[in-house]
């Protein structure tokens, strides 16, 4: 071999040596990149079904799964966000409460499945009394408790009536039951807050079931 074509191929070999080192270390950037942004996209895979998860258990500890409404607990929580909207700073806001009657004879007699499924038709026929905008939540055992948004004292008892008439139709033409409810409603009044406006509702309740039960008592009368 020429000695003057020796140098030549050292520098050839020496560039292709650097070129290939380059290629290798243009690859292990990628291949760093690569698991680096699978880091970051499991991360983030993980974080979103975490959320996702809380989300799940707050809902289901918040839920009635007999009726799939909420529970005093998620009631509770939405009063809290509802008494901070305008809504309910125009004072123009009515509670209803609700009782079934008699559900013990009806376990006693037809079983607690049969109870049960009085429940959930209460739900369904008197939801079809109530407007959207009022949400209702089971209260607990047969109770059943509802805000009236802009509703006052005859919105309140027309609504309480309402929900008993359409609950006990659906019952009647389902079950072939007459199905009985009490109800007790109260508006709020100045200055008022909901716990106070819950506890009058209650005892209007009280005093309807008292009363022989069947029928709507309100406390502004």
């Amino acid at each position: 071999m020429p000695t003057n074509i020796l140098p030549l191929i050292i520098v050839i070999c020496g560039v292709l040596a650097l070129i290939a080192i380059g290629y290798a270390l243009i690859f292990g950037v990628l291949n760093l990149v690569h698991l680096a942004h699978g880091e970051v996209f499991m991360i983030g895979a993980l974080r979103r079904s975490l959320v996702f998860t809380q989300a799940r258990y707050r809902e289901l500890a918040h839920t009635d799964p007999l009726t799939n409404l909420p529970n005093r607990r998620g009631f509770l929580d939405r009063i809290e966000r509802y008494h901070r909207s305008s809504a309910a700073s125009t004072g123009q806001v009515g509670f209803l409460m609700i009782d079934v009657d008699h559900v013990k004879h009806i376990n006693d007699n037809y079983g607690h499945q049969a109870g049960d499924q009085v429940l959930q038709l209460v739900v369904a026929g008197g939801k079809s009394g109530l407007r959207q905008s009022d949400p209702l939540c089971r209260w607990g055992g047969e109770e059943f408790v509802a805000i009236l948004s802009s509703c006052d004292a005859a919105g309140a008892i027309a609504a309480a009536e309402k929900f008993r008439s359409s609950a006990a139709a659906l019952c009647a033409v389902e079950l072939g039951k007459t199905v009985h409810l009490s109800a007790g409603v109260a508006t709020m009044r100045p200055n008022e807050d909901f716990y106070t406006l819950i506890g009058r509702a209650d005892e209007a309740l009280l005093v309807a079931k008292k009363n022989g039960k069947d029928r709507t008592i309100s406390a502004e009368t």
